[in-house]
């Protein structure tokens, strides 16, 4: 399914829709994620609100919030969105890692802001920044 697929579902409501997911797509072009879908939602990423939300069947979703996104927030949240794709690739070594676990507490919310930052949106040094740099290549480290 492409990012434009959906406007058949949503009737004549989806102009705003559409330049969300456009844009969104814009950025995630930018960041390294072409090969990722692009879709529009209500916010509901599995059981809370959320602007952007990755899912594990390999798309990235939209809620209308991200339309008033500055450039940069929109830059950094597609670059977190897209480090979950890659956490997904490599689910079951991050849950056996010691490192994961010792670096940050097994939170891949925490993770995927560091992966953002090495590539460029936010902050992550030394050893995380190392751990992060290495979930970007499907390499986690033990």
């Amino acid at each position: 399914e492409s990012d434009r697929d959906f406007p058949d579902r949503c009737g004549g409501a989806c102009g705003a829709a559409l330049a969300t997911v456009d844009r969104a797509r814009a950025a995630l072009n930018q960041v390294g994620g072409g090969h990722i879908a692009v879709r529009a939602y209500d916010g509901n990423c599995q059981g809370r609100y959320a602007d952007a939300c990755s899912f594990s069947s390999g798309y990235i979703a939209v809620a209308p919030a991200v339309a008033g996104f500055s450039q940069s927030r929109l830059m950094w949240a597609m670059a977190h969105e897209l480090a979950h794709q890659a956490q997904f690739g490599v689910w079951g070594a991050l849950q056996r890692s010691g490192s994961y676990s010792a670096l940050f507490g097994n939170n891949a919310e925490a993770l995927a802001n560091c992966m953002a930052a090495v590539r460029g949106y936010g902050s992550c040094s030394g050893a995380q920044a190392d751990f992060a740099r290495g979930v970007w290549n499907r390499n986690v480290p033990g």
